[in-house]
């Protein structure tokens, strides 16, 4: 039975990606975009953007406490995104 590997690449393919580091990666990246998201929305009055997001994001507003709640969100949201998109690059990797 295959299980989920948190911390060893595939073995069999040259070039493995580690799902923790991709994970952590992404996370930081859609975060620092949901704060330069928000922070555009400051000065605009015609995006809506935030107010969108805010809708699958609980807290997420252009307010301090809801730049940090976007920010926190958009770590989880990319950290999990890149994590499953090195793990089944891995496993299908392997199987190829």
């Amino acid at each position: 039975m295959m299980g989920l590997s948190l911390t060893s690449p595939m073995k069999k393919h040259p070039f493995p990606l580690q799902p923790i580091a991709l994970g952590l990666s992404l996370g930081v990246i859609w975060s620092l975009s949901m704060i330069f998201l928000a922070l555009i929305e400051l000065n605009t009055t015609t995006i809506a953007w935030v107010q969108e997001i805010g809708k699958f994001y609980v807290g997420f507003d252009v307010t301090v406490q809801g730049i940090i709640a976007g920010a926190i969100w958009g770590f989880i949201d990319g950290f999990i995104l890149g994590f499953l998109v090195a793990w089944f690059y891995n496993l299908f990797a392997k199987k190829a």
